[in-house]
């Protein structure tokens, strides 16, 4: 865990375990594109995607849910859209960099969003495995160590709701694809078959049936574990299929409520909390310290699919931008962005060991590993390291 006053190494790779989450010079610009160029409505765009942006936030870092909120696309001609404009700005597929995982993500989310598209389908699953995140720079040293498996609904002929799940390894998730593509699991061992290779279903019902009885065709005695959450703090949670399964059921029951619900009137919010990163970072930094105050913590603990953050003082420790593209910096489920946000480098001369107690300070911290050294960040003592296999 990273302590909150930490100086962050040059090496940007290296970084990505102790940002947390964070890049608010990307959103600010983002704001400022869709303000010059769409006027009042980019304007209305800006401000709800500053306040989605947050929800996030809080679900995934602070309360480290398993299941993202739902996102409402938009389908126009076989593309995506996260507002009901046809407008590059908000087209989903500009939020995934090109060569992640050397373009297959980019290809695979493409076929994913014509199902989404498709009146003849009524639902869909995607999957990103764990592993290698690239061959390129950035993605060349970074590894996500979770999976994760995307989901949508259609409400309407071109709208959708999307959400993912966290799927932590040991969840046996090649058996459940295998079982909603109703292929044989000897066909193929490539991880990356259902990243290229999303799955369609014709109706909700039949999604929402094997996702109830997929435990007992697949002959799983046990109610295997998907996912735990807030797991170094007092709040700890295990999240088991028969939750995750209940919790998509009741997902895929939002279209009555989706499409009577009144717009969100953003009017309270101004031009400079959008544009100016300052502004946009404080709206992060003041709900970390709400909620530390709610909850009588004197530490704050950010988690994200693989990355765990500790945060003493929210006003005072480091934001940092890794990826300050505009493009990439949506609130989308699906941007580079956002998976970044829960990687860890594969640097050679510089790794990490998480949760580990300093014997000088005996703090709780995420050691630095470098060049044969553990280097605690709060006390900056180290001792010779060797990885022992």
């Amino acid at each position: 865990m990273v302590e909150a006053k930490i100086k962050y190494p040059d090496n940007k790779s290296a970084t990505l375990l102790q940002k947390i989450g964070i890049d608010p010079i990307a959103q600010a610009l983002r704001a400022r594109l869709l303000i010059d160029n769409l006027g009042p409505t980019g304007f209305y765009i800006a401000a709800k995607e500053k306040d989605d942006n947050e929800k996030n936030y809080f679900n995934e870092f602070i309360n480290d849910e398993p299941i993202s909120l739902p996102h409402k696309y938009y389908a126009y001609d076989g593309e995506l859209y996260s507002y009901s404009l046809k407008h590059a700005l908000v087209k989903i597929s500009k939020s995934i960099h090109p060569t992640e995982r050397g373009g297959r993500t980019l290809e695979g989310f493409r076929k994913y969003e014509k199902f989404a598209s498709d009146p003849e389908v009524s639902a869909g699953v995607w999957y990103s495995p764990s592993g290698k995140a690239g061959e390129k720079t950035p993605f060349d040293k970074i590894f996500f160590d979770s999976g994760r498996l995307y989901i949508f609904f259609k409400t309407d002929k071109n709208q959708s709701i999307h959400l993912d799940i966290k799927i932590n390894d040991g969840f046996p998730v090649k058996k459940l694809l295998d079982f909603f593509a109703n292929r044989a699991s000897y066909q193929s061992d490539d991880p990356f078959y259902y990243l290229d290779n999303p799955i369609e279903f014709k109706g909700v019902e039949d999604l929402l049936f094997k996702l109830k009885h997929f435990t007992e065709y697949s002959k799983i005695q046990n109610d295997p574990v998907v996912y735990i959450s807030r797991r170094h703090d007092k709040d700890s949670r295990i999240h088991n299929w028969s939750e995750i399964v209940s919790r998509l059921a009741k997902t895929a029951g939002l279209k009555t409520t989706e499409n009577t619900k009144s717009p969100t009137n953003y009017s309270n919010f101004s031009v400079d909390a959008l544009i100016e990163p300052e502004k946009v970072e404080y709206g992060y930094r003041y709900m970390m310290s709400r909620f530390m105050k709610q909850t009588g913590r004197t530490q704050l603990h950010l988690y994200g699919c693989s990355t765990t953050s500790v945060v003493t003082n929210p006003f005072e420790s480091g934001i940092e931008s890794l990826i300050s593209q505009p493009d990439l910096s949506t609130p989308s489920l699906y941007s580079t962005s956002r998976r970044m946000s829960h990687a860890r480098s594969e640097d050679k001369n510089t790794d990490s060991l998480n949760c580990v107690t300093c014997p000088f300070c005996n703090q709780l911290v995420d050691a630095t590993i470098e060049n044969g050294r553990i280097v605690c960040p709060q006390c900056k003592e180290s001792a010779p390291y060797s990885k022992t296999e």
